[in-house]
């Protein structure tokens, strides 16, 4: 299909008169040129691959936000230097450029039309050389040579480049009355053969001819907002400000902005009396957690760390479906261990009040978009307090008598307690491992293990692609992928892990910003695209509460096909947006959404997540299985799938010699009692 394309656009050209050696006549332009200066960290933190790309504004033209780039139009150069101190770029232009020819005069003209781009800084994502529809679509609005219009999504002004087969095109020589590129209103003149580059800033329009032109990609609303010079009260004013105008859920989460100005304001006004940065950093703390928000944060120092939580029993609890509250780990030598305190100890009182009482009145450190994420949280920190700190525990161990205990936060001077918790919530995996890691587990079910969408994407999908492929050969009869305490990361790569599961494309949800002037934007739907290595055995998703953002995109993915398992205790944590991120006054990050996902209408994810439908109970054996219960879970669920695909891969076609199989179920673990429970 490439070829074809290329040869039928060659055929064009040809036919409209384009002469090969008339874009390249001396003075006529041939190089563009550039240097860029990055300020956003996620973008530095994340980006390994970074391209200045050439590229077809057709959508732009057509003002389609989900229409992308052919591959045949793009033209890519690498940055040379640091991109945080300013990286330098050189496109070399075609002679015969292979976009699409667009009338810009809507009509007027009596020529065939230009080709027009823009250059993007852009990030290769999927580690092949081009830029699909998964990694870009519609036209540049940041980091881009195309000054935009954040409310309207318009070009107003920056530059584009200009290819022109003849002396007989027309183009706009001004954006009109209207103040917006392309439009009806915009006068119109001639424009040489072959490339200009056409600066949007003056009026009219400068046309720059010159063999070598500089192009300035310009930063825009790429994300991030510097107040680090404002003193603390302008910051803050400036960012409840925004926040006012641009927060997604005001509605959805209830929010009293009058409210939260009258009580953090007075905070912030007296750490700026005081210039403490720590003090400053405390308000936002607080002030981030009103929001219910997983997504709104700021910094955790450590020294605040230390005052509020710094302290520990050595005790982690979790509540069963029955209502009891039980010690899932006893660290061994910290108070409750020194105490007597055993595995599945019931925890009945807490400071003379039931536990499941005292729980609810436990501060978090994080905001929590669902209600159980923040009751895990809570008895996260329960446990947890200011050194010295006392507390009055009644217990009662199995077998045992109850018995009341006071005890004191202690610090955990050789890790041991950290690296207890550390290997529960990761399921004993090493935190500093891979972001993939893949395995056959004992039953002959392929496992992959997704740590975070927080890392380098292309290092993401060739780990995944390698893993999967791998699984394969191996003849792994069915797939776990656990993404069990993935806070996220990058959107794009959750769904381009999801595609391996997917023969045809779908849309998953839609983009909404909320631009400057506080309105709802639509900026284009997010694709589930195939990708080539594919999956098409049984398959399982293990989730949590601690599978967050990005990782949520995956799960819901996964779940648009009722025949992949969705397997854990607790949905997804529902956090869920784009997420926008500001430097304060002293170097005090903060970050929140400005877009919202919607489907059919209604806010998708957010506040709810992506339940199981395979739902693992939270029952004492459970909590206290010394093996994962949610993979044997999701191994005793997968049985009948991966005996259904054995029999139909035993069928043979009419006529066709039957196969010698062995059953693939054999290895599984019986199921226990009450281990899993399908719903849905």
């Amino acid at each position: 299909m490439r070829t074809l394309l290329v040869m039928l656009v060659a055929i064009l050209l040809v036919s409209s008169g384009y002469h090969p050696t008339a874009a390249h006549e001396e003075g006529n332009l041939t190089t563009i040129t550039g240097t860029l200066t990055i300020t956003n960290p996620l973008i530095l933190a994340t980006v390994s691959q970074p391209i200045a790309l050439l590229t077809d504004m057709t959508p732009y033209v057509e003002r389609d936000h989900d229409q992308g780039i052919p591959l045949t139009s793009q033209i890519i150069a690498p940055f040379e230097g640091n991109l945080a101190e300013g990286a330098s770029f050189t496109i070399h232009l075609p002679i015969a450029p292979l976009g699409t020819t667009n009338d810009l005069t809507h009509g007027e003209g009596d020529g065939t039309g230009v080709q027009i781009y823009s250059v993007e800084f852009a990030a290769n994502a999927f580690g092949d050389p081009f830029i699909s529809p998964t990694e870009f679509t519609g036209w540049g609005e940041a980091l881009s040579s195309l000054v935009v219009d954040p409310g309207s999504r318009e070009v107003i002004g920056g530059q584009v480049v200009i290819w022109a087969p003849d002396d007989d095109q027309l183009i706009p020589t001004g954006l009109g009355p209207d103040g917006r590129f392309l439009t009806d209103d915009d006068p119109i003149g001639p424009i040489p053969a072959g490339w200009t580059v056409l600066d949007l800033n003056p009026e009219p329009f400068e046309q720059i001819r010159t063999p070598e032109a500089e192009v300035t990609i310009v930063e825009g609303d790429d994300g991030f907002t510097d107040y680090g010079h404002l003193s603390f009260t302008g910051a803050f004013d400036e960012l409840l400000a925004e926040l006012e105008l641009r927060y997604p859920f005001t509605d959805l989460k209830d929010i009293d902005w009058d409210a939260l100005r009258a009580e953090y304001r007075p905070r912030v006004e007296e750490a700026e009396a005081n210039q403490d940065v720590l003090a400053f950093n405390e308000a936002l703390i607080d002030f981030s957690i009103e929001f219910n928000d997983g997504h709104v944060s700021t910094r955790l120092p450590p020294e605040y760390i230390a005052a509020t939580i710094g302290g520990r029993l050595g005790l982690r609890l979790a509540e069963t479906e029955g209502g009891e509250v039980i010690a899932i780990s006893v660290t061994e030598g910290l108070p409750a261990d020194r105490a007597g305190m055993e595995l599945g100890a019931v925890i009945s009182s807490w400071d003379g009040r039931p536990t499941t009482e005292a729980v609810e009145d436990e501060p978090l450190l994080f905001g929590a978009s669902t209600p159980f994420s923040r009751r895990l949280q809570q008895y996260e920190f329960l446990t947890r307090g200011p050194l010295g700190d006392h507390v009055s525990i009644t217990f009662q161990n199995p077998g045992g008598e109850e018995q009341t205990v006071d005890l004191s936060f202690e610090e955990d001077i050789e890790g041991r307690d950290v690296a207890a918790n550390t290997a529960i919530s990761l399921g004993g995996l090493d935190p500093a491992q891979l972001p993939i890691d893949a395995r056959m587990l004992p039953s002959g079910i392929g496992y992959i293990r997704v740590n975070t969408f927080f890392a380098d994407p292309v290092l993401m999908t060739t780990a995944w692609d390698y893993a999967v492929n791998n699984l394969l050969s191996l003849g792994a009869p069915a797939l776990i992928i656990d993404v069990r305490d993935n806070g996220g990361g990058l959107g794009v790569t959750p769904l381009y892990v999801a595609g391996s599961f997917y023969d045809e494309p779908f849309e998953l949800f839609r983009n909404e910003l909320i631009n400057e002037q506080g309105a709802s934007v639509d900026i284009g739907g997010e694709d589930v695209v195939p990708t080539a290595v594919q999956w098409d055995l049984p398959v399982a998703v293990l989730v949590d509460d601690g599978c967050a953002s990005a990782c949520e995109l995956f799960a819901a993915a996964m779940a648009e096909n009722p025949d992949h398992l969705i397997v854990g205790y607790t949905p997804t944590a529902g956090v869920e947006a784009s997420v926008f991120f500001w430097n304060l006054p002293g170097d005090v990050p903060f970050q929140a959404p400005v877009h919202r996902l919607v489907r059919d209408g209604e806010i998708y994810l957010e506040g709810t997540g992506v339940p199981p439908n395979v739902e693992v109970p939270s029952t004492a054996e459970n909590l206290l299985n010394p093996d994962d219960e949610v993979i044997e879970a999701a191994e005793v669920a997968l049985g009948p799938q991966i005996e259904a695909a054995a029999q139909a891969a035993a069928t043979p076609a009419p006529g066709a010699t039957p196969l010698d199989t062995t059953p693939v179920t054999e290895g599984l673990p019986a199921s226990p009692p009450a281990l899993a429970t399908p719903t849905g």
